[in-house]
């Protein structure tokens, strides 16, 4: 069985695999985004089978609901309404090495994204203030184990809607030419 970071891996090749295939496809006038928001329904199908992989072949420390958490680990953090985003903003440092854009520009192509493919961003936002209330809420009930375990049940059940919610724009990114590593940390 492959460790998490293997399946990531793995994952994310095949992920690739469906971007390149589909670019090779686009017209060479249309700008991405463009094109990505009119393809995304269809891309989105494929990509979910290899999610559906990923969730069938997860390893045991990776229990329940959370495997949204381990697969795209802090790219929620790059959504509209996250402190370390609006931290961030305006920052013209790279990305990574291996691209030209800025994290200033990684910001602008999620919001393009993000308007193009018409994501209510009022639930992401909404979902974050939720997880910030119930995380202080364990820490006020951390000695209650049966109370801090159906509020961590909560937590969990606010990450997999921004990931459910933000999924297409996670691999829109790809499609402009981002990393999985760029976008999740």
């Amino acid at each position: 069985m492959l460790n998490t970071q293997q399946l990531k891996n793995s994952i994310d090749s095949k992920i690739d695999s469906i971007v390149k295939s589909y670019l090779a496809k686009k017209p060479q006038d249309t700008e991405t985004i463009d094109w990505y928001s009119g393809q995304v329904d269809k891309i989105m199908v494929e990509v979910s089978k290899v999610m559906d992989q990923y969730i069938a072949e997860k390893p045991a420390e990776e229990s329940g609901d959370v495997w949204y958490s381990a697969f795209f680990n802090n790219f929620r953090l790059n959504l509209p309404g996250f402190v370390g985003r609006r931290q961030n903003y305006g920052h013209h440092l790279p990305c990574k090495i291996d691209t030209d854009k800025t994290v200033s520009q990684k910001y602008v192509d999620i919001d393009t994204l993000i308007e193009r493919l018409g994501v209510d961003v009022g639930k992401i936002e909404y979902a974050e203030v939720k997880i910030n209330h119930l995380k202080k809420e364990t820490s006020a009930t951390e000695s209650a184990d049966i109370d801090g375990c159906q509020v961590a049940k909560q937590i969990n059940e606010f990450w997999k809607q921004i990931s459910e919610i933000a999924f297409p724009v996670y691999v829109g990114m790809i499609f402009l030419g981002y990393s999985p590593g760029e976008l999740r940390y």
